[in-house]
């Protein structure tokens, strides 16, 4: 036989004092809806704990008018069916805040939502979450989409950017120092090399490429562009004494199999310098290249403040940049 759910009305018995003061000490509400002595506060918490109290989400929910959960949008379209592992990374820091604050983080795939023919679903029309963290890129017709249907939320790490709500890496600052580092080491004849322009939607790859043409103008160097360049192609430019920006790291994978096919070596024939060390962290590849690292935790946690600031005052949080960090390591001839 199941044990029957303690009630708030069994503790107010217990504790001699009304159903409300347990309410309100249970629910931190103390001081809010009525004033309740610590004395009994402490009373009122030791009963609950021995008769095994367990707060209920549907009643407090019919109280509160709250859920207290935030829903995280992760894209999963039908060629990126899975998310980008940093993705992880960034989930827990939003969880950290969420966790402070009482709120529970919910993940829906947004593409098998969005594909539905009931688009509107529970996640919207049934106050199913308080808000939500859109994580990852979509298209313009679904970041208008989003905005109309669900208003309650906070963009993060996506292309869509306005003043307020959105959180994102201020990618022109990791194209400038990745840059900088360059030049500061004596190289004035730089190459930038990028992916393909369907694998550059993202405001990523165009930010670090002004960031990079930035850093040039400020400090007199040149640049070369080169948009996915075949193997005969970065051939002719690896050479003893070019220096390399690559938007990614799979450009550097690529960059060091035909170096050494040429057999140069990087850090004292040629440089290297990545603007992002996703895949790096991840699989835990060549960890003393050059590159921009980001706090994706941090920006997870930016953005899930921003929300809950949201929901509980109703304005809108003005937008934030995380700036990245340069990590100097032995890819970089000085």
């Amino acid at each position: 036989m199941k044990n029957k759910r303690v009630t708030l009305k069994q503790i107010a018995d217990e504790t001699g004092v009304s159903v409300a003061a347990v309410s309100a000490v249970l629910n931190d509400k103390v001081g809010k809806y009525l004033r309740v002595g610590k004395g009994t506060q402490e009373k009122i918490k030791e009963v609950a704990q021995k008769l095994g109290y367990r707060p209920s989400a549907a009643a407090r929910m019919m109280l509160t008018n709250k859920t207290n959960q935030i829903a995280v949008f992760l894209p999963n379209k039908p060629e990126h069916r899975t998310t980008t592992p940093m993705n992880y990374e960034t989930i827990l820091g939003m969880n950290s805040v969420c966790q402070e604050h009482n709120y529970l983080l919910v993940l829906v795939c947004l593409h098998d939502l969005l594909n539905r023919d009931d688009i509107g679903s529970r996640v919207f029309q049934e106050h199913a979450v308080d808000g939500a963290l859109m994580l990852g890129s979509v298209d313009d017709n679904e970041d208008e989409l989003l905005t109309k249907l669900f208003p309650m939320c906070v963009w993060c790490d996506t292309s869509y950017w306005q003043p307020k709500s959105c959180v994102r890496r201020d990618e022109v600052k990791a194209g400038y120092i990745a840059t900088k580092a360059l030049l500061d080491a004596g190289h004035r004849e730089l190459i930038w090399i990028e992916p393909v322009a369907h694998d550059a939607g993202h405001y990523s790859f165009k930010e670090r490429f002004d960031g990079v043409n930035k850093a040039i103008a400020e400090f007199d160097g040149n640049v070369k562009k080169l948009i996915d360049p075949s193997d005969a192609e970065m051939r002719k430019v690896l050479k003893k004494g070019s220096a390399f920006i690559a938007s990614n790291y799979p450009i550097i994978e690529n960059l060091s199999y035909t170096a050494m096919q040429s057999k140069l070596a990087v850090g004292s024939d040629i440089s290297f310098v990545c603007c992002d060390d996703m895949n790096i962290r991840s699989v835990g590849a060549w960890r003393n290249l050059s590159r921009c690292s980001f706090d994706r935790f941090e920006m997870g946690r930016i953005a899930a403040q921003m929300l809950i600031k949201k929901i509980t005052t109703g304005s809108e949080p003005t937008s934030k940049k995380v700036v990245p960090e340069l990590i100097v390591g032995n890819s970089i001839v000085r």
